[in-house]
């Protein structure tokens, strides 16, 4: 039994090595990408510090003091969070290309050089006649903020066995997204109120980005939001081992999607939870006595997310903005390129895996935490449903008209004002998938927690607050600091 023991021991030792391991190695990773259509955030069902911080610790604590199987064993973990991005230069590299803050606009009678031509955008005056000597810069600063209830439920399954524990966690969340676009040094704009053609004829850049023909990528001059239930978590526990300085368990848990899918609407849009994917996992929690009234609390957490339907923003491979060209059907009919180029696709984001390290000290009836939390996503794999339409080609506006010709490998800062070619067709394979694919995200967390224990008609509770920052490697992850007051209590 000694051998069998010591053999547990030296398992859970190793366990606890690979996780801190994970959690203080650098990671090389992408210093950024850039040009991307879609943002997918870290979720608050992927967030350990959120969910884990003070409370696994009172589980094994409450677990030591109730062994009896006629009690209920029950205890809940409600947590008031609020959470506020820090990283917008980040955000607008990540959504401009070439890792640009802002972005040059100008008409085809000027000769500096620019990121967008205005004539794609049909800037004129209230008769259409167009601006063609138009011209200003734009920005963004995109802000994510995050406010919300995250209700864990557990449940000590002791009708199976007094080891066995049934955990739900309910966030409830409002999520805030602001791209805040900015145009300035605006220069020769129309001053008459733009009317709507085919088109659409805007005075500025920034009603182009908000105008009623545009379905898809709008940039919203104003803040997005949606209130959701952020994806329902089910957990299975299995403690393995208990002794005095050791606590270990084993856990299955599944991920049961109620938030809403990305819509496309907008660029930065809100999501709450995984975006409509359903997943599994697995993981493990161990807690070690270093000495008295210090514990070590690790925890390693594993989840796979399986495909589902989204729509997704794609550029073609000839340039960044690409989607923002104006594209025509054979019979001459105009179409905003994002119109076209929004598409329903097969989305497999596949792994994300996470670590939490933390150290929990104790004196008298205060607790302190400080921990650590890596967390990593795969790319998504992103593939098109239907196949897309053989009849659109790039508009040639000869005169600002259209004339039946397409302008081959046309880029958004290339004058469309030519004759074009005889009609030819975009075809599939000159999509840019990658534009509209959240690539793989790592990011580190660190935070501090505090906290009083006590008993209230017998029952345990203890009441904390705690502070967070976390710092996302490239420009595809957040950086951001949560702060949140929980209550751990039993029934």
């Amino acid at each position: 039994m000694n051998k069998l023991n010591n053999l547990i021991q030296k398992k859970h030792f190793k366990l606890l090595s690979f996780a801190i391991f994970f959690s203080i190695l650098s990671i090389s990773h992408s210093h950024g990408k850039t040009n991307r259509t879609f943002f997918m955030p870290r979720t608050i069902n992927q967030d350990l510090v959120i969910q884990s911080n003070m409370s696994q610790h009172f589980i094994n604590e409450f677990e030591e003091t109730i062994n009896s199987p006629e009690q209920m064993d029950f205890f809940a973990n409600p947590t008031v969070f609020y959470q506020s991005s820090t990283s917008s230069n980040k955000l607008c590299k990540y959504f401009f290309p070439e890792n640009k803050t802002e972005l040059i606009i100008s008409g085809k009678d000027i000769a500096t050089k620019k990121d967008i031509a205005a004539e794609w955008f049909f800037i004129a005056d209230n008769s259409g006649t167009r601006s063609d000597n138009f011209e200003s810069k734009i920005s963004i600063r995109p802000e994510y903020k995050s406010f919300g209830l995250n209700i864990n439920l557990n449940q000590k399954l002791n009708f199976i066995s007094n080891k066995l524990l049934l955990s739900v966690n309910l966030p409830f969340v409002q999520v805030k997204t602001d791209i805040q676009l900015k145009e300035y040094d605006v220069k020769n704009a129309p001053t008459s109120n733009p009317y709507n053609m085919p088109y659409h004829n805007p005075t500025n850049v920034t009603e182009y980005f908000n105008n009623s023909t545009l379905k898809y990528s709008k940039l919203k001059n104003g803040i997005l939001k949606l209130n959701d239930l952020a994806d329902i978590k089910v957990k299975f526990s299995y403690e393995i081992k208990r002794s005095d300085s050791l606590i270990a368990s084993i856990y299955g848990q599944t991920i049961i999607p109620t938030g809403q899918k990305p819509t496309a609407e907008y660029l930065f849009e809100p999501i709450a939870g995984n975006g409509g994917h359903f997943a599994i996992g697995l993981g493990a929690n161990l807690e070690f006595e270093i000495f008295e009234n210090f514990n070590l609390l690790a925890t390693v957490d594993y989840n796979y997310l399986f495909e589902t339907s989204q729509l997704r923003t794609f550029d073609l491979n000839n340039g960044p903005w690409s989607r923002y060209l104006l594209l025509v059907t054979k019979d001459q009919f105009p179409i905003n390129g994002v119109n076209i180029l929004t598409q329903d696709c097969n989305i497999k984001p596949k792994s994300q895996f996470q670590t939490f390290i933390a150290i929990h000290y104790l004196f008298n009836s205060f607790h302190f935490e400080l921990g650590h939390n890596l967390w990593y996503k795969s790319a998504e794999d992103v593939e098109l449903r239907n196949a897309f339409p053989s009849d659109i080609g790039i508009a040639a506006l000869k005169d600002g008209t259209i004339n039946g010709n397409t302008l081959q490998n046309a880029k958004i800062s290339t004058n469309p004002d030519q004759d074009g070619t005889a009609f030819t067709p975009i075809k599939q394979e000159e999509i840019n998938i990658s534009s509209g694919t959240h690539p793989s995200s790592l990011s580190n967390k660190f935070y501090a927690s505090s906290g009083f224990e006590g008993k209230f008609k017998d029952n345990p509770y203890q009441a904390n607050i705690g502070f967070a920052y976390e710092f996302g490697k490239g420009n595809e992850t957040l950086n951001d600091w949560s702060i949140w007051l929980s209550l751990n209590f039993t029934i």
